[in-house]
């Protein structure tokens, strides 16, 4: 649409055009999560993702149908077709899905390719470094996986002791804290040459990270750089 097309659009009509924009390439199994979703069912979306997994592999529905689900999720959102207690259910719902997928990979003898994975102190969003984690911990990387919202205090004071190999992070642009003061902080107190960055701030093209930082666009850019 023309920006004066769009312009003219009431706040309903907009929400009603990124729906069917968005609705454009959607699959059936992401309708089904999406119905699934909205009546809060956690034994339909789960048996759909499952489905999913007996067809495809683990590894292709978490990249072809999880992330898929997800956007499709945020999408809705933002056009206020979808409410945040459905996005928390459906991103608990799926945490717990990958959580225990990686429970059931074998342990990994500390080696050299030790990476350590943690959100900054306030952010939360944690299903792109879950994934991380387990595609890492598959190749045969051995992971220590702090979660979300580590103070830089712990992230050093554990650092000394584990020596990682990769420190692997995952950040927005909305964390409650000074994320440029935060990364020049970062910088000073672990390697930056070590230091691998994702998520919607690395995407944000108004927004500059030192370059001494490794980033990238998507998780599986990342995993595809370390895991060569």
């Amino acid at each position: 649409m023309k920006p004066s097309e769009i312009a003219k659009l009431s706040l309903e009509e907009l929400d009603q055009q990124v729906l069917n924009h968005a609705n454009k390439n959607i699959t059936s199994p992401i309708e089904l999560a999406i119905e699934a979703i909205h009546e809060f069912d956690e034994w339909k979306l789960l048996k759909i993702i499952n489905d999913q997994i007996a067809l495809n592999g683990f590894d292709k529905v978490l990249f072809e149908f999880i992330i898929q689900l997800l956007e499709r999720i945020g999408i809705l959102w933002q056009a206020s077709a979808i409410t945040p207690a459905n996005e928390h259910f459906a991103s608990n719902l799926i945490r717990q899905k990958i959580i225990s997928v990686i429970d059931q990979l074998e342990p990994v003898v500390v080696k050299e390719n030790k990476c350590l994975l943690f959100l900054p102190e306030g952010e939360i969003h944690e299903l792109d470094l879950l994934m991380t984690h387990y595609m890492l911990k598959k190749r045969g990387f051995h992971c220590l996986y702090l979660g979300s919202t580590v103070t830089l205090v712990d992230l050093v004071d554990l650092a000394k002791d584990y020596d990682p190999t990769y420190y692997i992070s995952n950040t927005t642009n909305n964390i409650g804290v000074n994320v440029s003061d935060y990364l020049v902080q970062l910088k000073r107190h672990i390697p930056s040459k070590k230091t691998h960055l994702t998520g919607a701030l690395v995407r944000d093209t108004n927004f500059e990270i030192d370059p001494s930082f490794n980033t990238y666009s998507s998780t599986k850019e990342l995993i595809d750089s370390i895991a060569k």
